[in-house]
């Protein structure tokens, strides 16, 4: 294999692994991620990639679901225009998607939600 297709295999043989520790992580703390889903009155999900793609696939799914707005954007527009992003009128829970978790324009984005 060239070296141009070794970082696209390793992200795929990995996915598994990044699949499942991120299921361990939801699961060991559900009770806090029901609290918040319960007290935001809308939802904003942020990504980059395919954490951009999977963004834009969760978003309509959860809103049909909960009824409540659930919007996709991109993590880049979160920290560049956030006030375009979010409603300071209304408490926004926000949902990174990442798969590295250290992704730069996920955690800028994180801290212009937290900054809002």
């Amino acid at each position: 294999m060239s070296d141009i297709g070794i970082h696209t295999d390793n992200e795929i043989r990995t996915s598994p692994e990044a699949w499942s520790s991120t299921l361990a992580m939801i699961d060991a703390n559900v009770e806090q991620g029901r609290q918040l889903w319960k007290e935001a009155e809308e939802v904003v999900i942020a990504g980059c990639g395919s954490g951009q793609n999977a963004a834009c696939a969760i978003a309509p799914f959860w809103q049909t679901l909960s009824g409540k707005t659930c919007r996709a954007v991109h993590a880049s527009q979160l920290f560049l225009h956030r006030d375009s992003c979010l409603n300071g009128n209304r408490r926004t829970l926000v949902v990174l998607f990442s798969r590295s978790g250290a992704t730069t324009e996920s955690c800028r984005a994180q801290q212009a939600a937290i900054d809002a």
